[in-house]
């Protein structure tokens, strides 16, 4: 698996993290990475997006788009069940 992971950021209580990653034919898919807490109490959700796309950049742009898109309403990504 290759990972290009750049800096992290900080809101609130969160630091999230974009991530890229390389899904073969030259595409990128994107995942974020939300933790909050400190040390044993610390929490970590995993966010990965279906969409392709050409470039790492894009990837990680897309990334971030969708990280203040769940800031603004933490409940976009919920399991419809």
């Amino acid at each position: 698996m290759n990972l290009k992971v750049p800096q992290s950021f900080t809101a609130g209580r969160y630091v999230i993290t974009p991530i890229s990653q390389a899904i073969g034919n030259g595409k990128f898919s994107s995942v974020i990475l939300v933790r909050s807490g400190q040390g044993t109490t610390t929490h970590s959700r995993i966010f990965s997006f279906t969409s392709e796309f050409n470039s790492i950049e894009k990837a990680i742009d897309h990334g971030v788009l969708r990280a203040q898109q769940w800031l603004n309403n933490q409940q976009i990504f919920a399991s419809k069940n």
